[in-house]
C-alpha cells in the first residue's frame, strides 16, 4: 500500500503518543526504585546465606525452628515490600499493552493490507504533524 494513502488520524496519533509518554513514564519510575529493588534482593540473598548457616549450626531443633521463622517473617516482609513498589508500576504497563493492542486491532481493521513498517511511518508522519504545532 502506498504511505500517502495511509493516514492516521489526529485522535489516533494522540492516543499512540499518550501511551508512549506514559509508558516512558513508568520507565522513569522503575529507575528510580531500582536501588530499593536491588537492596531487597541483597536482603534475599542474604537470608538464603541464614538458612545455610542455620542448617550447619549445632543448636537445638527449638532454637532452629525459632531462628527459620524469624528469616522467614524477614523474608516475607521483604517481598511483600518489593511487590508494593512494583505493582503499580507493572498494572499500568499491562494497561498500557491493553491501549496499545486496542489500538494496533484498530489500525489493522481500518488498513488490514498494510504491513507493520507502513503503519508505523503513518503514525509516525501523524504524531511529528502534532508536534510540530
Amino acid at each position: 500500500m502506498e504511505n500517502n494513502k495511509l493516514i492516521v488520524e489526529e485522535h489516533y496519533a494522540r492516543e499512540a503518543m499518550r501511551i508512549l509518554k506514559e509508558y516512558q513514564e513508568i520507565l522513569n519510575s522503575l529507575d528510580l526504585i531500582q536501588k530499593d529493588v536491588d537492596n531487597c534482593k541483597d536482603s534475599l540473598m542474604n537470608y538464603q546465606t541464614d538458612l545455610e548457616d542455620l542448617k550447619l549450626k549445632s543448636q537445638p531443633e527449638k532454637f532452629k525452628e525459632q531462628e527459620l521463622h524469624r528469616i522467614m517473617i524477614k523474608y516475607d516482609k521483604e517481598i511483600n515490600k518489593m511487590q508494593e513498589n512494583m505493582q503499580p508500576h507493572l498494572l499500568k504497563l499491562e494497561d498500557l499493552k491493553k491501549s496499545s493492542h486496542t489500538l494496533y486491532g484498530i489500525f489493522k481493521e481500518r488498513w488490514p493490507q498494510s504491513t507493520d513498517d507502513e503503519l508505523k511511518q503513518a503514525l509516525s508522519i501523524a504524531i511529528q504533524k502534532i508536534e510540530e504545532n
